[in-house]
């Protein structure tokens, strides 16, 4: 029997957070779920002006 895949989406709105995207991005990579949940990360930016990609 197959196991199906557990998987915790995270949604980010990013709008000119070039100064902290990489930051938040370290601390959401460094947290370890239970019960074998994997993380999907989604950034939404929304036409920033600065260098957020």
């Amino acid at each position: 029997m197959a196991q199906t895949k557990k998987v915790l989406s995270i949604i980010i709105p990013a709008f000119n957070e070039e100064q902290t995207i990489t930051k938040i991005l370290d601390k959401i990579s460094n947290i370890s779920l239970i019960n074998n949940f994997e993380k999907e990360i989604i950034i939404v930016n929304d036409c920033s002006t600065d260098s957020t990609n």
